[in-house]
């Protein structure tokens, strides 16, 4: 296990036994950065699938399908597309 020295953490024994480290950001940064947990969730970030909203819901809220149906049926095919 690898020791990164910082310069603001710390660790605090509290009262119950237990013990917290409160940790500054610039060292949560550094420890990002060293270990490479930075670069793993900035992947993570990019693969994550970009929400498609459901194109009859998105539609119904615009157009009234009873009035005018095929308005309605342009406007689900055209975010469908724009999905792809």
């Amino acid at each position: 296990m690898n020791v990164i020295k910082t310069a603001g953490s710390k660790i605090v024994q509290k009262a119950n036994g237990k013990q917290s480290l409160t940790i500054t950001k610039a060292d949560w940064e550094k420890i990002g950065e060293e270990t490479g947990w930075a670069k793993s969730l900035e992947v993570e970030a990019k693969k994550k699938k970009k929400r498609n909203p459901n194109p009859w819901a998105v539609c119904h809220t615009t157009v009234d399908k009873d009035k005018n149906p095929e308005k309605y049926e342009r406007c689900v095919q055209d975010v469908k597309e724009k999905q792809k």
